[in-house]
């Protein structure tokens, strides 16, 4: 019974997420690391069925008295966000005038198609976090 349990662990582990893109999914500013909006660590996603990639969108306030208040939610003057994205959201988002209106510039933005290519400055492995997991549970440490 044990072996079965095994096997089906390791079949989960190194092939139960398989089909979609993996992506990290955060914000991080000049005052936070990569944070997930609902705290989870690490902070990765799955882009599900869709064609999408990941994302990564660099963005800075640009405040004017013409412009309305914006902040990315500390004392912050530029956030990075990561997350899942269409092809075609890079061309909206640098387009001009798309941000202006509310004090913020897009800087660049980019997407890839490889799981977690979106990287973070201390990228986790999903599955050195899995092996961790199933050697407390196989050696009952």
């Amino acid at each position: 019974m044990r072996s079965q349990f095994i096997l089906i662990f390791i079949f989960v582990l190194f092939f139960g997420n398989c089909l979609c893109t993996k992506c990290y999914h955060c914000k991080e500013t000049e005052h936070t690391t990569c944070v997930h909006p609902d705290h989870y660590v690490p902070p990765i996603t799955f882009c599900g069925a869709t064609s999408a990639g990941c994302m990564e969108v660099r963005l800075i306030l640009t405040p004017t008295p013409s412009t309305l208040w914006m902040s990315f939610g500390d004392k912050s003057s530029w956030a990075i966000f990561r997350g899942c994205g269409k092809e075609d959201a890079c061309k909206e988002i640098l387009k001009p005038g798309t941000f202006e209106k509310v004090g913020i510039k897009a800087l660049n933005c980019s997407i890839c198609e490889t799981d977690l290519c979106n990287s973070v400055a201390r990228p986790i492995s999903l599955v050195t976090i899995k092996l961790f997991v199933f050697e407390i549970i196989f050696f009952n440490i």
